[in-house]
């Protein structure tokens, strides 16, 4: 056997080791040990982030926050990962994993109007939620596809997004909404709408 062998093994083992451990460290008292762990899981990029997503869990506000901003921070790469752990019962961090991919802005945007089609709801959710928060037009078209999704979350999202951006282009769609079986999606609809033409009803 080669001396060395078996050592990308055992850096992995270490890094995951070492990775967990800044994790804990985003919830130290001190804000100077916070503040390294964040520079150094952010410095670790594609390799931290699986931790860092499990960590949008944490039951401590500035571990998940920390988590968060780290996720952000590290772009593009994180995509896959956090619209993987999407759950529809977990409002509170589809919308933290909402506000991560709307952080990391336009690179995001094409990857999310491919996980608008996906066929797991929560992977639907999250997309049609984030291209609310970044608000680029080349989701308009994509965004009104969804208003006939099967899901009426993902519907209702959909028409919450499409206010949010403000393109004309989604006005007669959204009044088509106001029939929707849903009520909750009736509102939604009504209310971007009201966005949408606001301006003509003076404000």
């Amino acid at each position: 056997m080669t001396p060395g062998s078996g050592s990308p093994g055992k850096e992995k083992k270490e890094r995951v080791t070492r990775i967990a451990s800044l994790i804990q460290s985003l919830g130290d008292p001190d804000v100077t040990a916070r503040s390294d762990a964040l520079d150094a899981l952010i410095d670790f990029g594609g390799d931290a982030v699986p931790a860092l997503v499990a960590a949008l869990r944490s039951p401590k506000p500035e571990v998940h926050l920390l988590a968060g901003v780290a996720l952000g921070k590290i772009g593009t790469p994180v995509i896959p990962a956090l619209v993987e752990s999407a759950d529809p019962a977990e409002r509170e961090v589809l919308v933290t994993i909402a506000d991560i991919l709307g952080d990391i802005g336009a690179p995001a945007v094409v990857p999310l109007i491919h996980l608008l089609a996906d066929r797991r709801e929560p992977v639907r959710i999250v997309a049609g939620l984030a291209l609310g928060e970044i608000r680029d037009p080349r989701a308009v078209e994509p965004l009104i596809r969804a208003l006939g999704d099967p899901s009426e979350d993902v519907r209702g999202v959909a028409a919450v997004a499409l206010g949010e951006i403000g393109d004309k282009r989604a006005a007669t769609p959204l009044k088509r909404l106001l029939q929707d079986p849903s009520e909750g999606v009736q509102r939604a609809a009504g209310k971007s709408l009201a966005r949408l033409t606001g301006q003509e009803k003076g404000g």
